[in-house]
């Protein structure tokens, strides 16, 4: 019985991550950003870049001295 429990659980946390609407959608994103061309990669990664940096400038005094 013992050799029967793991493999339940195994099963139903393969079937789970499979079937997750948020892997799922997850799994759409990276096909979609894999057939973006170089440059649009390039550009989506320093739009990402910017944003904690905007972020801070906005919400910490610190930041928004320095720049």
């Amino acid at each position: 019985m013992n050799n029967l429990f793991p493999r339940k659980i195994k099963d139903y946390v393969s079937h789970i991550s499979r079937h997750n609407i948020l892997s799922l959608s997850r799994i759409d994103k990276v096909r979609h950003l894999d057939t973006l061309p170089e440059t649009q990669l390039k550009e989506m990664k320093q739009q990402g870049a910017k944003k904690p940096i905007n972020y801070a400038a906005e919400h910490s005094k610190f930041y928004k001295k320095l720049l």
